[in-house]
C-alpha cells in the first residue's frame, strides 16, 4: 500500500478517535450533571421526609442493652474511630419524631439506639440483623422522646446491593405512627359499640364495607339467611342472593354511597324458602374520622301491606285480619285525602278508633295542625306530607317525621287510573324509633370517643396545665347531649386546707367570688368530693348551700374525679332547671372524669418532679462543697458554683470536657489515676471506695495543686451510667490538723512536765520509796501492752501510775519513813492517800479518768480494798492493773519497815490471790511479762 494512502488512513483514524473522545467527554459531563441532579433530588427528598433517614455500613452492629451499658454484639475486630454507631442523615422531621436535634446525635453517637424502648430493643436488634441479609420488610417499635413521652414509629428499610447482588449497606426511613396506632384502637372500640347497637335491633340489621362485604350483622340477620356468623362474615350479596337481586341491591348501595344520605325502598327477596316484600332502609356509615366506611342498613317484611296496593278500594274482609296484625301502619286514602281504611297500628299511633278515622280527611283528624282552629282545609296539611309530590312525580315518596314521642317513616304510594289521574294513596307507617335511637347512640358514642381522644391529645401538648383543663372543659361542653347550659367547672382538691379550687370555669364574676373556693362537704360540689359519688339535682335545693340573690335557676351534675379511689377533683356541669336524671349522661361524664383524672395526676407528678428538680438544683448550686457529675467515660455533665470557686473553671468550660482536667498531669496517662481511675473501678464493680471518702490531689485552672477529699456515688439513667462526686478542699483542714497536732504535742509535754514535778514532790517527801511510782508505771504499761490495750489506754495508765501515790504528800514524813510496824491510827492516815490524791487531781482536765484511777488503785475485786470497798467490774480496769503493779513493785523492793522480799515472792502473792484480790486476767498478763524477761530499773 502506498505510503500516502497509509498516512491518509491513519489521519482519518486519528480524527475518528478525536471525535469519539469528544463524545465520551460529553457523555461523562452529562453523567456528572445527572448524578449531581440525582444527588440534589435525594437531598431534597431526605429533607422533605416527615421523619428521618439513616444509613449504615454493612459491618456495623446494633447495640443491645446489657446491664447498665451498651455492648456491641458480635462486632468485627476493627476500629471505627472509637464508635460503632452508623453514619446518619437527618431531615427536619428528625427532631419532630424523637425530640433530639442533629447536634444531639453528633455529641452522643449511640443516641439513636438508646431512645428505643427497653422492651422493644431485642426485637429491633433482630430486625436490624435481618436487614443486613437483605430483608427490607417494614417493622414498628416504640421510642422514648427527649421529653419522656412514648411514641410509636415505623422503620421502612432500604437495602443497597453491589453488582454481584451482595448487600453493601442499608438504611431506611423512620416515621411517627402514633396517631394511626391510636386511630386503630379507637376504630376497634367503635366497631364494638356499633356491633352491640346493631345486635339490639329486632329486625335484620347489618354493616357492609365499601366493597359490599358484610362485616357486622345481628342475630336476626343470621336467622333470616339461615347461616352462622362465620358463614356470613365477609360475604357479598352476589354470594348470598340471586344474581339479578344482588345486582339490583348493589345499584342501590352505589346510590347511597354516592349520595351520602338515607335511602328507603321496597324489595322482593327470595332467600331459601323465604319469599316476600321487604321495606329496606340504608344509610352511609362513617368512621371516627368522618370518612365513608360502608353502609348500615335494616329491613323487615311488609308482604301483606304490599298486597293491599294491588286491591282497589278498601281492604277486603279476607285481608283485614292480616293487615291488622302487621307491625306497621297501613292506611288507604282517596285522592281527596279522605281515609278509606286503616289498620290497628294506625289507631294505636293516633289514639283514634277505626270508626273515628274512616271517612275523615287525614289533615282534619291526625295531622299536626288538626286542632288548629285558625287553619281550614288543606292549610292543615302536615309539613311532612308528600302526597302532592307523589302526584306530580308519579312515584312513591319516603319521608321521616316525629309523631309524639315516636319517630315515624312514612312511605306514600300513589295509584293512577288509565288516564294518569290520581285515584288513591297507600300510606305505610313504620315506627323506626328503635333504629333512630340506635343510630343516635352510635353518633353519641362516636362523639364521646372523639371528645375523649381530643382531651387525651390536649394532655400531651406542651401547654400549661390550666390551658389543658380549659380546652378539656370546652370540649366537654361541646358534646350536644351535654351542652345543657354550656356552663361548667373543673375543681381541684387542695390537700392543704381540705377545699376545692375552681381551676377552670365559665362562671360569672359574682359566682366566682362565691364558688372559687368551696370547702369539702359544702354545697353540691363539696358533697360530691366528700362522698366520692355523683350528685344530681334538677334545681336549687337544700343541698345548694352557696347562693346569692338573683342566681339563675339551674341543676347540677357534680362528678368526683378519682384516682385509685381517692378524690382529686370534681367536674361540675350545670343543667336547665327541671332536667331529668339520665344515667346514660352520667356514664359519659364518669368516663370523661376518669380521663381528666389521668391528666391531673400526670400534671401533679410533673409539678412534683419539677419542684424536686428545682430544689435539687438550688441545693447543688448553694452547696459549699464542689458537686460534679460525669459520664462513664469521664465527661463532665454537672458543675456547680462551688466547683467553679474551687477549681477556677466555669460551667461552660467544663461541661462536655474530661474530668482529667482537674487532675495533676502525672495522673492522667491511660486514665489510671485520679477520678477516672475511681470511675473505672466503680464501673467494673470492683471499687473499694463507693460510698466512702478518699483523699486525692486536685489541680486548679492556674496549675496549682491542692489536697481534696472526694466522696463518690453511682447512678444509672436511660442514657447510661453516671458518677457524682462531692469534693472538698482540704487545704485549710489539713493546716488546722497540723496546728492542732502541734498544740497537742505542746500540751502533752506540759502535762508530762507537771506529772514529773508531782512525782518528784512525792519522792522528795519519801526518799525511801524514791523511784517507786516510776517503776510501777513501767510494769503497769508492760501489763497493758501484754493485754492488747490501745495506745490511748496505755498512755492513760502511764500518766495515772506515775502519780498514783501523790496523796502521800499530805502524810507526815515520820509515818512514811517509820522503820517499824505502824499503829492502827497511823495506817488509817496512810489509807487516806487515794482520796487525797483524788481531791488534788479532780480539778485538772486530763484527757483520761486519771483522778478516778488514783482513787481506786488500792481497791480489791473481793471488796476488801479501800477507800470505797468496790468489787469486780466496779473497779476501773486501769486501776486494777496499777493495783497489781503496785503490789509486785512494793514486795520486790526495799521498804523502811522491812528488807526486799524479792520478785518471786511478789509473783507468788499475786498468783495465789488471782481471782480473789486481783483481776485474774491482769495477774496472767503480769506473769507473762516477767516470763518474757521484765526487770525493774532501779
Amino acid at each position: 500500500m502506498p505510503e500516502d494512502v497509509v498516512l491518509l488512513k491513519l489521519k482519518e483514524k486519528a480524527e475518528e478517535l478525536k471525535r469519539a473522545n469528544l463524545a465520551l467527554r460529553g457523555d461523562v459531563k452529562n453523567l456528572e450533571e445527572k448524578s449531581k441532579r440525582l444527588q440534589n433530588r435525594y437531598e431534597k427528598l431526605v429533607l422533605a421526609i416527615n421523619g428521618y433517614a439513616y444509613s449504615m455500613e454493612v459491618d456495623c452492629r446494633f447495640p443491645i442493652a446489657d446491664g447498665d451499658k451498651f455492648r456491641d454484639n458480635d462486632v468485627l475486630e476493627r476500629e471505627l474511630n472509637g464508635s460503632m454507631s452508623p453514619k446518619m442523615t437527618y431531615g427536619p422531621g428528625c427532631e419532630a419524631v424523637t425530640g433530639y436535634t442533629s447536634s444531639d446525635y453528633s455529641i452522643e453517637p449511640d443516641l439513636w439506639s438508646s431512645i428505643i424502648h427497653d422492651d422493644d430493643r431485642p426485637w429491633v436488634s433482630k430486625r436490624m440483623e435481618y436487614i443486613r441479609t437483605g430483608n427490607d420488610e417494614p417493622f414498628e417499635y416504640r421510642i422514648v422522646r427527649k421529653d419522656g413521652s412514648l411514641r410509636w414509629v415505623k422503620n421502612t428499610p432500604l437495602v443497597d446491593y453491589a453488582a454481584d447482588s451482595t448487600v453493601t449497606g442499608y438504611g431506611g426511613i423512620v416515621t411517627d405512627i402514633t396517631g394511626s396506632k391510636i386511630f386503630l384502637e379507637q376504630s376497634r372500640n367503635e366497631s364494638a359499640v356499633v356491633g352491640s347497637v346493631i345486635e339490639g335491633i329486632d329486625y335484620p340489621a347489618y354493616l357492609k364495607d365499601t366493597e359490599g362485604r358484610y362485616v357486622l350483622f345481628n342475630s336476626a340477620f343470621c336467622t333470616f339467611f339461615g347461616k352462622t356468623r362465620e358463614e356470613l362474615r365477609g360475604k357479598t350479596d352476589m354470594e348470598l342472593l340471586s344474581p339479578e337481586l344482588a345486582k339490583s341491591i348493589m345499584e342501590v348501595d352505589g346510590q347511597v354511597l354516592a349520595g351520602g344520605g338515607t335511602y328507603v325502598c321496597t324489595e322482593t327477596l327470595n332467600v331459601g324458602n323465604t319469599v316476600g316484600v321487604f321495606m329496606a332502609s340504608r344509610g352511609i356509615y362513617r368512621d371516627i374520622t368522618g370518612k365513608v366506611a360502608g353502609i348500615i342498613g335494616v329491613f323487615h317484611e311488609i308482604s301483606a301491606s304490599k298486597q293491599t296496593q294491588e286491591r282497589p278500594g278498601v281492604f277486603g274482609i279476607q285481608t283485614k285480619t292480616v293487615v291488622d296484625n302487621l307491625p306497621i301502619g297501613v292506611a288507604y286514602l282517596d285522592n281527596d285525602y279522605r281515609i278509606l281504611d286503616a289498620n290497628r297500628f294506625v289507631s294505636e299511633i293516633t289514639g283514634l278508633k277505626h270508626e273515628e278515622l274512616v271517612g275523615k280527611r287525614c289533615y282534619d283528624k291526625i295531622g299536626e295542625f288538626a286542632n288548629d282552629e285558625t287553619l281550614v282545609g288543606m292549610d292543615k296539611l302536615c309539613s311532612c306530607c308528600t302526597k302532592d309530590r307523589c302526584e306530580k312525580e308519579g312515584i312513591p315518596v319516603v319521608t321521616e317525621c316525629f309523631w309524639g314521642d315516636r319517630y315515624i317513616r312514612l312511605t306514600t304510594i300513589p295509584e293512577f287510573d288509565e288516564n294518569g289521574n290520581t285515584v288513591s294513596f297507600l300510606e305505610i307507617m313504620e315506627d323506626i324509633t328503635p333504629f333512630r335511637k340506635a343510630e343516635a347512640k352510635i353518633v353519641e358514642q362516636y362523639q364521646l370517643q372523639d371528645i375523649i381522644n381530643k382531651i387525651f391529645q390536649v394532655s400531651l401538648e406542651p401547654i400549661p396545665f390550666e390551658e389543658q383543663l380549659k380546652e378539656a372543659l370546652r370540649l366537654i361542653l361541646s358534646i350536644p347531649r351535654l351542652s345543657l347550659l354550656a356552663s361548667g367547672c373543673i375543681f381541684i382538691v387542695n390537700d392543704d386546707d381540705n377545699t376545692l379550687s375552681a381551676k377552670v370555669h365559665n362562671f360569672s364574676s359574682q359566682q366566682l367570688i362565691l364558688c372559687g373556693t368551696v370547702a369539702i362537704g359544702t354545697c353540691v360540689c363539696g358533697v360530691a368530693a366528700q362522698r366520692g359519688e355523683i350528685i344530681f339535682n334538677d334545681r336549687i335545693d337544700e343541698m345548694h348551700t352557696l347562693s346569692y340573690d338573683g342566681m339563675p335557676p339551674h341543676g347540677h351534675y357534680a362528678i368526683p374525679i378519682k384516682y385509685n379511689d381517692l378524690v382529686i377533683g370534681v367536674l361540675t356541669i350545670y343543667l336547665r332547671e327541671g332536667h331529668k336524671r339520665d344515667y346514660g349522661e352520667e356514664s359519659i361524664l364518669k368516663t370523661i372524669a376518669n380521663t381528666l383524672a389521668g391528666i391531673i395526676v400526670r400534671k401533679r407528678a410533673e409539678e412534683i418532679l419539677t419542684e424536686k428538680e428545682e430544689h435539687l438544683r438550688c441545693v447543688v448550686q448553694t452547696a459549699k462543697s464542689a458537686i460534679i457529675s460525669v459520664t462513664g467515660e469521664g465527661k463532665t455533665v454537672l458543675w456547680n458554683n462551688a466547683a467553679t470557686s474551687m477549681f477556677g473553671y466555669t460551667t461552660m468550660e467544663m461541661i462536655g470536657n474530661p474530668i482529667t482536667m482537674l487532675m495533676p498531669e502525672r495522673y492522667r496517662d491511660a486514665h489510671t489515676g485520679g477520678l477516672m481511675r475511681i470511675a473505672e473501678t466503680i464501673e467494673s464493680g470492683n471499687s473499694a471506695i463507693l460510698g466512702k471518702t478518699v483523699e486525692l490531689q486536685g489541680r486548679r485552672k492556674d496549675g496549682t495543686e491542692f489536697p481534696i477529699e472526694l466522696s463518690i456515688a453511682r447512678w444509672t439513667a436511660r442514657k447510661g451510667t453516671f458518677f457524682t462526686g462531692i469534693v472538698r478542699d482540704m487545704t485549710r483542714r489539713n493546716r488546722g490538723i497540723l496546728e492542732l497536732q502541734q498544740s497537742l504535742e505542746k500540751l502533752r509535754k506540759l502535762t508530762g512536765g507537771i506529772i514529773q514535778a508531782m512525782s518528784a514532790a512525792v519522792e522528795a517527801k519519801d526518799p525511801y520509796t524514791a523511784g517507786h511510782q516510776r517503776r510501777v508505771s513501767d510494769l503497769a504499761r508492760a501489763i497493758a501492752h501484754e493485754m492488747g490495750l490501745g495506745d490511748t489506754q496505755v498512755e492513760c495508765i502511764r500518766v495515772a501510775s506515775s502519780i498514783h501515790d501523790i496523796g502521800k504528800i499530805y502524810v507526815p514524813a515520820e509515818i512514811l519513813s517509820k522503820p517499824g510496824k505502824l499503829r492502827d491510827n497511823e495506817f488509817s492516815i496512810i489509807k487516806d492517800h487515794p482520796q487525797i490524791g483524788y481531791d488534788i487531781l479532780k480539778g485538772i482536765e486530763f484527757p483520761y479518768p486519771v483522778a478516778g484511777i488514783v482513787l481506786q488503785h488500792h481497791e480489791k475485786i473481793n471488796g476488801t480494798g479501800y477507800p470505797m470497798g468496790l468489787r469486780g467490774q466496779e473497779i476501773l480496769l486501769e486501776a486494777r492493773i496499777i493495783c497489781v503493779a503496785d503490789v509486785v513493785e512494793a514486795m520486790a523492793n526495799h521498804r523502811p519497815y522491812r528488807p526486799a522480799l524479792g520478785t518471786d515472792k511478789a509473783l507468788e502473792e499475786i498468783s495465789g490471790n488471782g481471782g480473789i484480790l486481783y483481776d485474774p486476767s491482769v495477774v496472767d498478763a503480769c506473769l507473762k511479762v516477767f516470763e518474757k524477761g521484765f526487770t525493774f530499773q532501779m
